[in-house]
């Protein structure tokens, strides 16, 4: 389960809706240039949502996607949206919740969202502060997951208010809901107008790294980091954990089909030219000794290829978790692995020590 955040993405592990009608991903994008006169518009902010959407709705496969431009993003109507789509999203589904706009008090621990009609200077009494949007779109299921993704940590001020928005540290129940990251330290400014363009592109399929017709959160979050490094002061703050397989999109640049690992198997290995080998020549010790060797070493290759199906190939390195559970299974494996190797080793050696007629098994494959 994750959490994704601020410029970037708060992801959230999320509930399934008990309504007749449950999506498996659903999305609530906002867009806000200009909340109100006085603060400045961001010009890409609206059209950015809305290319978005189009990507979302059609490649990336997501069911229902609503959209809230403008003046139609109140405090209240956003709260409404967010609540709503947690009900209507399934169980074990995703949402996928995508703020563009301003944001205030990220500077004085007040860090708030400048919905429309909102004031700079009242940002968490006539916006939507944290508190309440985290509350809103808090998961009703360990099944379902919450993705939220922000951008509201720009430069200027009105009044002498800075317009820097919330930071993943300031966002409540991360270590329960999985990963928040965000373009910039809390009380920072970000480069603004980067991120949702970087999504659209990722969701649409760029980050599918692997080529496999899906774009998990794991890829999505790496396609976003290389996004940010390449931009002058632009940097992703994470706080949580986020699980490797969770898909977020269905879109794909997809060429070609990764090539399969070969598969382990178990060959005979010639005999030494000098003693010719037959099955009376076997000792019982090295036969003994390799048996449970090879059990050893097929045990580990089993485990292997078992947790592999849950695992992510991400530029040539597979990611499967870091929690307590896969470690103790990992060590687990590996033991095996070398245990039964090292019997191998040592059956083979004291078969060819001198006597009688000998022969001898090996292992191939790749763990």
């Amino acid at each position: 389960m994750r959490l994704f955040v601020a410029f970037f993405a708060l992801g959230f592990g999320v509930a399934q809706a008990s309504e007749v009608e449950a999506y498996g991903r659903s999305a609530v994008v906002i867009g806000i240039a200009q909340p109100q006169a006085t603060v400045p518009a961001l010009r890409s902010a609206e059209d950015d949502t809305l290319g978005l959407a189009a990507v979302l709705s059609g490649a990336a496969g997501y069911e229902k996607v609503s959209i809230l431009i403008g003046a139609q993003a109140s405090a209240s109507a956003i709260l409404v949206a967010v609540t709503e789509a947690v009900a209507a999203t399934a169980d074990d589904g995703t949402l996928l919740l995508v703020f563009v706009g301003h944001g205030a008090g990220g500077d004085y621990g007040e860090p708030a969202l400048l919905t429309a009609g909102a004031s700079v200077a009242q940002a968490e009494e006539t916006g939507l502060s944290i508190g309440a949007l985290a509350s809103a779109a808090r998961p009703r299921t360990p099944e379902q997951s919450v993705v939220i993704i922000i951008d509201a940590a720009h430069g200027g001020d009105v009044d002498g208010v800075a317009l820097i928005g919330p930071s993943a540290s300031d966002w409540p129940g991360i270590p329960d809901w999985g990963l928040a990251v965000t373009t910039k330290a809390r009380g920072t400014v970000g480069a603004a107008g980067r991120i949702v363009p970087a999504l659209r592109d990722g969701l649409a399929g760029q980050a599918d790294i692997n080529q496999d017709g899906h774009v998990t959160i794991s890829e999505l979050s790496g396609f976003l980091k290389r996004r940010a490094d390449a931009v002058d002061g632009l940097a992703l703050e994470r706080r949580g954990a986020v699980a490797a397989n969770l898909v977020m999109g269905d879109a794909s640049m997809r060429v070609s089909l990764p090539t399969p690992l070969p598969p382990v198997s178990v060959v005979p290995i010639p005999p030494p030219s000098l003693e010719p080998a037959s099955p009376a020549g076997l000792r019982p010790l090295p036969v003994t000794v390799l048996a449970v060797g090879i059990a050893s070493s097929l045990s580990s290759a089993v485990m292997y290829f078992a947790k592999r199906q849950g695992c992510e190939d991400i530029e040539g390195s597979f990611t499967c978790g870091d929690d307590l559970e896969y470690r103790r299974f990992r060590s687990t494996q590996h033991t095996l692995g070398w245990v039964g190797g090292a019997l191998v080793a040592t059956g083979v050696g004291l078969q060819l020590m001198p006597g009688p007629k000998q022969t001898t098994v090996g292992i191939v494959g790749t763990f």
